[in-house]
């Protein structure tokens, strides 16, 4: 696997059949599907159009293809884009076999970097490779869990939560959840909206809030409210407060005995 460089590759089926692939310099608007192995091994899968990755990619091999250069390789006996109509599949393929999936993912990168004649050719055919060996994985007769350990997996967010709960009057983010519960923090932003519904960084704000108006019932004054629950500045508070329940901290005070 590359140094600490993110590596994009497109792959594209050009007119009569003719495949062009290139590095970097290109409009990833014209793919529809991404694949990306990270170098701790976290390997990705997206339908561009469906579930475009919210976090940044800052490391590994990025495969930017269109559908129509993997379409050859398809048929209705076998669907080679099947890893990506299983929209848990899609968002993250977590603890299968990566045996001989980052050398395909090395192998596409040296032909499509390399001045050979047949490397639009030998880098569409190993991506080929690559979309069979991970639709066996995923959908095989191996004992392959998309999320290794579902019990185990909740038992984690609920963790997670409860830290949240009780460290609501200080600033919470994901490299401090990353590091105390020892999971990926892209990882833990999927598997966190999986489970509960919504981004991390939505739920410790709703938990702010929520705590914000039970404060503000009680006396406390909008600017220690804002001090106790670990704002950078009362300005991204208000905005916050307003968002979620559409007044001001002030205005929800004044008015709540009627709230």
């Amino acid at each position: 696997m590359l140094a600490n460089n993110i590596v994009k590759i497109f792959i594209n089926n050009q007119q009569h059949l003719c495949i062009e692939v290139c590095i970097d310099m290109f409009n990833e608007g014209d793919a529809q599907f991404l694949l990306h192995l990270s170098n701790n091994g976290l390997l990705l899968a997206y339908e561009i159009e469906d579930c475009m990755p919210e976090m940044t990619i800052t490391d590994g091999i990025s495969i930017f293809f269109a559908r129509e250069c993997m379409q050859l390789f398809s048929s209705p006996k076998y669907n080679i884009f099947k890893l990506f109509e299983d929209k848990k599949t899609s968002v993250h393929i977590n603890s299968i076999n990566l045996d001989g999936v980052s050398s395909l993912f090395t192998q596409i990168y040296e032909y499509a970097s390399s001045s050979l004649p047949e490397k639009a050719v030998m880098a569409a055919t190993r991506l080929a490779q690559l979309l069979v060996k991970l639709n066996n994985e995923c959908f095989g007769m191996q004992n392959i869990k998309l999320y290794t350990n579902a019990a185990k997996d909740n038992s984690k967010i609920n963790d997670i939560i409860n830290f949240i709960t009780i460290n609501l009057h200080r600033k919470i983010t994901l490299k401090e959840l990353e590091k105390k519960f020892f999971i990926n923090k892209f990882y833990l932003c999927h598997l966190f909206k999986d489970i509960v519904g919504c981004t991390v960084i939505d739920y410790i704000s709703e938990c702010k809030v929520s705590q914000a108006k039970k404060m503000l019932k009680e006396g406390v004054s909008p600017s220690n409210v804002c001090t106790q629950l670990g704002f950078d500045d009362y300005s991204n508070f208000y905005r916050l407060f307003k968002k979620l329940t559409g007044v001001s901290p002030r205005e929800y005070q004044k008015n709540r005995d009627r709230i």
